[in-house]
C-alpha cells in the first residue's frame, strides 16, 4: 500500500497514495480541518444515544455493564452482550478511523491516530459516560488539546507541561464526580 510515489523517490515511507478529492469529507469551515465528520460525530452520539436508552437490547447492554451478575441472575446472556458491545466499539471505532482519512488525512500513514483512544476515554469521563454528554465534553476537551498545542508553538510551553496541566484537569473532573457521590450518600443516610 505504500505510495507508488515514494517508491520511485527512494524515500519508502509508510503511507499510502492520495486519496481522490471527490470522496474527501467536505470542509464546514475554509482553511481549517473542521469537516463535515463533526456532523456525523454529532448524528451518530444522538444514535448511539437512542439506541442504549430506548431500546431493549441497549438496555440489556447496560444491565451487563454496570452488573454483570446480577444480569446473569434475571437470565440474560452475558457473553453475547458482551461481545455485542465489542462488536460495536469495535465498528464505531472503524468509522472514526474512516472519518480521520477521509476528512482530515486524505491517506493511509502509519501512527496517524496520535492518541485518539485516550482522548475518546477522557472526553467519556468529561461527558460523564452519556453518549450526550460526550458531544460538550468532546468539544471542551478538543478545545484544551488545540489551546495546549498553541501554547506550545506560540509561547515555546514544554509538552510535559501541556500534559500535567491536561492530566489535572481530567484528575479534577473525576475527583469532583467522586465527591459529589459521596456527598448525595452522605446525604441519604443523615437524611
Amino acid at each position: 500500500m505504500i505510495d507508488p510515489a515514494e517508491i520511485e523517490a527512494g524515500t519508502r515511507i509508510a503511507q499510502s497514495a492520495p486519496l481522490p478529492q471527490q470522496v474527501w469529507l467536505t470542509r464546514l469551515v475554509p482553511r481549517t480541518t473542521l469537516h463535515s465528520g463533526a456532523i456525523l460525530a454529532i448524528i451518530m452520539a444522538i444514535l448511539v444515544y437512542i439506541f442504549l436508552w430506548r431500546t431493549t437490547i441497549g438496555y440489556r447492554i447496560r444491565a451487563v455493564g454496570l452488573n454483570p451478575h446480577a444480569s446473569r441472575y434475571a437470565g440474560v446472556p452475558v457473553s453475547f452482550y458482551q461481545a455485542l458491545s465489542l462488536i460495536l466499539g469495535g465498528a464505531f471505532a472503524g468509522l472514526a478511523g474512516s472519518v480521520e482519512v477521509l476528512g482530515v488525512q486524505h491517506r493511509m500513514m502509519e501512527g496517524m491516530s496520535g492518541g485518539y483512544g485516550f482522548s475518546g476515554i477522557v472526553a467519556a469521563l468529561f461527558g460523564q459516560l452519556h453518549p450526550l454528554g460526550a458531544i460538550p465534553a468532546s468539544v471542551l476537551f478538543g478545545g484544551l488539546l488545540v489551546g495546549g498545542n498553541k501554547m506550545q508553538r506560540a509561547v515555546q510551553v514544554p509538552s510535559a507541561l501541556i500534559d500535567a496541566m491536561l492530566g489535572l484537569v481530567v484528575l479534577f473532573v473525576v475527583s469532583a464526580n467522586i465527591w459529589a457521590r459521596k456527598r448525595a450518600r452522605r446525604r441519604e443516610i443523615n437524611g
